[in-house]
């Protein structure tokens, strides 16, 4: 499992930001990942990329912040999601992010 932690700059509420733009790109049929929570758990989404067997978890931080975690079903492919989320981040919302940290779980 891979742990990734990004900073909003000047606390700009990342987390309305991604489930927004995941709506956006779905609507349109675009996009690689597809939000799968129910409107009950709206401060936990998983989201799954449609190419990798895989998942996203994502937990509201504090001060406009995220927490999300990345599985797969196949251990060693963990790289797949993450790539393709840090991609979507870097692509959508760099002018938004501050900082990234980035945890690699044993």
């Amino acid at each position: 499992m891979i742990t990734i932690t990004v900073h909003s700059r000047n606390d700009e509420k990342l987390y309305s930001l991604l489930i927004n733009k995941e709506y956006e790109l779905r609507t349109k049929k675009r996009g690689s990942f597809i939000r799968r929570s129910g409107k009950s758990r709206l401060s936990k989404d998983i989201w799954v990329h449609k190419k990798y067997p895989g998942w996203v978890k994502f937990n509201k931080g504090i001060n406009g912040s995220i927490s999300c975690s990345t599985q797969t079903k196949n251990e060693g492919d963990e790289w797949q999601i993450f790539e393709a989320f840090i991609s979507f981040l870097q692509r959508y919302f760099h002018k938004q992010i501050a900082s990234i940290n980035i945890t690699f779980d044993n």
